[in-house]
């Protein structure tokens, strides 16, 4: 992350004309004809705007008490603030921002006006430019453009050209969007904004965190299934659920960092599409349900070291859990259009059931897939049609990633599902301590290297998916065992399974240790 602190210690440059704008740590007051203003850096790619034409500003602590680098330039035409990553220039009678990245390229500008109890901000839209964000909504495409007016309370936006834009001042905030201009009308008579630059959308998360502040900890006892909400108002249908799914979407663009579904609409809806939604749910850190509802309980626990690491992830670096193809893939263009599977965590596709019959249209981004439960391979960049396995939506793992589960078997070790095809590591939230165990695992040649950085002392067991002949496996300074089967696998043995091409290695970690174990494969036929 490109904070204040990684570059408090540079130099700070301030070239000033006649006495310069007054600075406070990063803040910088701003007078203008009518009125006044302010601009401070949180970092050299954070910046927050106010403008007020009547009343005055309210006062506010300093974000950061260290120093961020910036260049500054008063002139007749205004002041002009560069940093590493930007450029912007407000107009001398404060009614104009203009925000260039590094190499000049225009983000945004802004025009501002205020006129009694209103404020507005308008902006030109980029050609190619896509607007996301201010808040869920159910309507069929994830991008704003389409949406006309927006009123909302959650005034995130979230732009495909790098940037987003968070307004602070509680209330009611209208979007006019949908043309080659926006016009955001802010409650109250003061402008008050942050800017974001990523450019990508996990880095733009990231900086909104600086200002939102961490979620509260997430842990097991808010993975337990909870009270609805409120009664179900109407029966669900297929329609609903495709609706819920568009709304995570969108609170996800929204920075809602912790999904939620409530499965009370579809209680009694009939039995497949009760069984898809529970599906759906369990993959949600908060779910709720009426009593009785079932459906979701396996897979929802097989997946908990998962889901507990990624609301950890939230808190930590405000990346969401549950993340739009255009996340993590906003340069594939077919999949920024997709809006009825996401990703969740970096490792997971989801393509939900969303229909009656029990298959899904998927599209693959780049990169090479394996379907989680039954191993089938995808190639990434194309569409293809699947059927759902029993109990669990259709699910994918990228290759060269690293997928903790708890086994079937409540008591058998905690699994870690290897996908080779490159270098991988994951990082495992340990609740109660708070701290974190480190996987890796690396292939090179005809070998890999599996390492577990562990916190606790515990049991695991390795899955290597597709691995290939195994010659021998060490680890330790020891050599491990070929169990005959699976039932009688334990610490420093393994076994093949011939059926679905896995290599399964028991390790038992010591707290605080490093676990390195070496597997010998044959060589591939070239």
């Amino acid at each position: 992350m490109r904070g204040a602190g990684a570059l408090a210690a540079a130099a700070i440059t301030v070239v000033t004309w006649g006495q310069g704008p007054p600075r406070r740590v990063n803040t910088f007051d701003l007078a203008f004809p009518e009125g006044r203003g302010e601009i401070e850096w949180l970092s050299q790619s954070t910046f927050r705007f106010a403008r007020a034409w009547r009343e005055a500003l309210q006062p506010r602590l300093p974000a950061s008490v260290k120093a961020v680098p910036i260049s500054v330039q008063e002139s007749g035409e205004g002041y002009r603030f560069e940093t590493r990553y930007l450029t912007v220039v407000v107009d001398r009678d404060g009614g104009a921002v203009r925000i260039d990245n590094a190499h000049g390229a225009r983000l945004a500008e802004w025009r501002l006006s205020g006129a009694g109890e209103r404020a507005v901000l308008e902006a030109p839209v980029a050609a190619g430019e896509r607007l996301y964000g201010l808040g869920a909504r159910t309507g069929p495409n994830l991008e704003l453009g389409a949406a006309g007016a927006v009123t909302t309370r959650r005034p995130f936006l979230l732009s495909s050209s790098g940037y987003a834009e968070y307004y602070p001042i509680g209330g009611e905030y209208r979007f006019d969007l949908g043309g080659e201009r926006r016009t955001t009308v802010l409650p109250g008579g003061t402008v008050a904004v942050f800017f974001y630059f990523g450019p990508s959308p996990n880095e733009v998360f990231e900086e909104h965190l600086r200002v939102a502040g961490r979620i509260e900890p997430f842990g097991a006892a808010e993975l337990e299934v909870r009270e609805p909400a409120r009664a179900a108002q109407s029966r669900g249908s297929w329609e609903t659920l495709r609706a819920r799914v568009r709304a995570l979407l969108t609170g996800s663009l929204s920075a809602e960092l912790v999904p939620e579904f409530d499965l009370t609409p579809f209680a009694g809806a009939g039995e497949e599409l009760e069984a898809r939604a529970a599906q759906l749910a369990s993959l949600m850190p908060v779910l709720r349900a009426p009593a009785g509802v079932r459906g979701f309980q396996g897979l929802r626990r097989r997946l908990r070291p998962y889901l507990l690491s990624y609301t950890k992830d939230a808190r930590d670096r405000g990346c969401p859990v549950l993340r739009p193809l255009l996340i993590s893939y906003d340069g594939d263009a077919e999949a920024v259009r997709q809006n009825d599977e996401f990703m969740l965590g970096d490792e997971l596709l989801v393509a939900p059931v969303l229909a009656a019959g029990g298959s899904a249209d998927v599209y693959f981004p780049r990169g090479i897939w394996t379907e989680l439960w039954g191993g089938e391979v995808y190639q990434g960049q194309q569409r293809v049609r699947v059927r759902a396995p029993a109990g669990s939506p259709p699910m994918f793992v990228l290759n060269g990633t690293i997928v903790p589960l708890e086994a079937e078997d409540a008591s058998a070790p905690l699994e870690l599902h290897y996908f080779p095809g490159q270098a991988a590591e994951f990082f495992l939230y340990e609740e109660g301590s708070e701290e974190i165990s480190q996987l890796h695992a690396g292939p090179a040649d005809e070998v890999l290297r599996l390492e577990i950085e562990s916190v606790a002392g515990r049991v695991y067991e390795w899955a290597i998916h597709r691995a290939g002949k195994c010659r021998k496996v060490e680890g330790g300074g020891a050599k491990y065992a070929r169990a005959a089967g699976r039932g009688q696998l334990a610490p420093g043995r393994w076994w093949a399974d011939a059926a679905t091409g896995t290599l399964r290695i028991r390790v038992a970690a010591r707290a605080g240790g490093d676990e390195v174990v070496n597997v010998a494969l044959a060589a591939r036929r070239r």
